[in-house]
């Protein structure tokens, strides 16, 4: 049933259809960066050579990693990025369900929980968020909040194992989408002390927490410090331009961006709420005074209010919540709530809810996509070149019309970028750029003169040149740190061509080779060391032994009308439509 929902929410991926919501070009180009450079060997994020025309960029150093490595499997295997996004999608949808089913079994709720992974894995937000955003990272980010529940409730783990599965989702969560990490933190934290499922087990979760961030400093250390070369500014906080405040992005607020997807989206918020309180109307008074109800329609509530237009000041305002950009990104909380209230409510309701919540969700399904164009596939050329074949086919086709010419990156752009990057970045061109354009490097002082690449890889590259005359070698590379230059194997002063923010070295007159390299820069080197102490940590605790709890046998399934009767919610004791 859940596959089938998932499959039917996705028929436009499953009749061959592309994705082409707002943020997929990010997605494709990122997937293309991360696949070349696992081919190179680097698996922790490095510096991606054929961003932003090919000038290189740091995007991949401060991105959360773990989406991208999972869509660069698909170049790796040699399948086509446009259609399998879709399909890992969908396939992260399917996850998301099972894993709010598995806590909701391990919770004891009976056959309701099928219909409440329906909910969560379909619903209205999640495919605004597939179609029109185009946000897979959030698909993926929904799979590890009901997976914490579910390492939680399940009475199996002993606690040394607890804490390590909990520092692991969390660490997977924190790695995948931080401003859902944070959302669903400031959400769920209250809620583990509230469900009688979970509140024995605060105490492991609770040291879960910091274990699992610090298994992610590595990509964390990185995005905390980012405005001291990034120009966050520009997007995130209270100085980012008026269409990426927080306050700009409240409920149905006209100031939007674009204001007919604020108002979608808004929609979609909002009958995401009218499920839950659907969900809550169809239950007994006995099981709406409960706890878990009570607690699940606060997040509900407090939900709801937190987007609406009084309080964009104080997202503003807030230290972390300024970042975050958008508020209604708390309809992902909100929907995990709905989908838990309905849970609660015997399997007949819990049906009608879900499919009053499907009904909810239709008009948001399929916009944004468009057929497949046929791409003809060429063989890369062997040996260096520049630029990288791989590059220019992966990530914009033979014709190019899949992705932007040139896989510029706005969101992440060095403090050192001049007027120049900007002027491409727009779609424009710089003619302070153009002489280097389509070279590897070229000689300030005679530009004429031919520079052979001699090696060009993800992080190292050489040329050599016959130079008539002393001068400045500017290399095809935008300037950020962890980059040195040599001559002739020796190191040399990197210089910063300030007209266009790229690198240079200066080179005597006569033959001589150059060379570029980039290497993680302080202070990447300590958080990743701390991440992989870290991962020794929680694996010494996962394989260490420890005292299992016993478990008392429980006859028949989830839902079956015996277990129900001992172990689920009172609901779930009684049959009904």
């Amino acid at each position: 049933m859940l596959a089938a929902a998932v499959l039917l929410a996705g028929a436009p991926v499953v009749a061959g259809r592309e994705l082409r919501g707002h943020d997929l070009v990010a997605y494709l180009v990122y997937a293309q960066q991360t696949a070349a450079n696992l081919r190179a060997g680097l698996v922790l994020p490095a510096w991606a050579g054929d961003l932003n025309g090919g000038f290189g960029g740091p995007g991949l150093l401060f991105y959360p990693p773990l989406v991208n490595t999972v869509h660069a499997l698909l170049p790796l295997a040699g399948l086509p990025l446009g259609t399998g996004l879709g399909w890992l999608a969908l396939g992260a949808m399917l996850l998301s369900g099972l894993a709010l089913r598995g806590w909701l079994v391990a919770a004891g709720f009976g056959s309701g929980a099928l219909w409440a992974a329906v909910f969560y894995a379909v619903g209205p937000y999640r495919l605004v968020d597939l179609y029109e955003r185009g946000a897979l990272a959030e698909q993926w980010a929904f799979v590890f909040p009901p997976l914490l529940l579910w390492i939680g409730a399940e009475k199996r783990l002993s606690p040394r194992r607890r804490v390590a599965l909990g520092a692991l989702a969390v660490a997977a969560l924190a790695l995948t989408n931080l401003p859902l990490a944070v959302l669903f933190g400031l959400f769920l934290g209250p809620v583990f002390l509230v469900l009688p499922s979970t509140r024995r087990a605060v105490l492991p979760l609770l040291l879960a927490a910091p274990l699992g961030l610090s298994l992610a400093a590595f990509s964390l250390g990185p995005q905390a410090l980012a405005s001291r070369w990034l120009r966050v500014e520009l997007w995130f906080g209270d100085t980012a331009t008026n269409a990426y405040r927080a306050s700009t992005n409240t409920l149905f607020n006209p100031a939007a961006m674009d204001a007919g997807f604020n108002s979608r989206v808004s929609t979609a918020l909002l009958a995401t709420v009218l499920v839950g309180l659907a969900a809550a109307a169809l239950m007994s008074g006995e099981r709406r005074r409960s706890a878990e109800t009570r607690v699940w329609l606060c997040v509900l509530a407090a939900g709801l209010v937190v987007t609406l237009g009084p309080f964009g000041p104080v997202w503003d305002a807030a230290p972390v919540l300024s970042k975050l950009q958008f508020p209604w990104r708390v309809a992902a909380p909100i929907t995990l709530a709905a989908a838990a209230l309905v849970a609660l409510l015997p399997p007949g309701r819990a049906a009608s809810v879900a499919f009053l919540g499907a009904a909810l969700a239709v008009p948001f399904a399929g916009t944004g996509t468009a057929p497949a164009p046929s791409r003809a596939r060429a063989e890369a050329p062997a040996g260096p070149s520049f630029p990288d074949a791989h590059a220019v086919r992966e990530s914009a086709g033979d014709e190019g019309t899949w992705v932007q010419r040139g896989m510029w990156d706005y969101w992440y752009v060095p403090r050192t970028a001049p007027t120049a990057f900007f002027v491409e970045m727009t779609g424009n061109r710089s003619p302070l750029l153009d002489p280097i354009r389509s070279r590897a490097a070229l000689l300030s002082t005679a530009p004429a003169t031919s520079v052979e690449v001699v090696r060009w890889d993800r992080l190292d590259k050489e040329v050599s040149l016959a130079a008539p005359k002393a001068g400045a070698l500017l290399w095809h590379v935008l300037a950020f740190p962890g980059m040195s230059v040599a001559v002739d194997g020796r190191p040399a002063p990197l210089l910063l061509d300030r007209s266009t923010g790229l690198v240079a070295v200066n080179v005597p007159a006569g033959p001589h080779r150059a060379t570029w390299r980039w290497r993680p820069f302080a202070p990447m080197g300590p958080f990743r060391w701390l991440s992989g102490l870290t991962l020794l940590a929680v694996l010494l605790l996962l394989g260490l032994p420890g005292a299992t709890p016993r478990v008392q046998s429980r006859p028949g399934r989830a839902g079956d009308p015996r277990t129900a009767e001992t172990t689920g919610p009172p609901e779930d004791r009684h049959s009904s439509s």
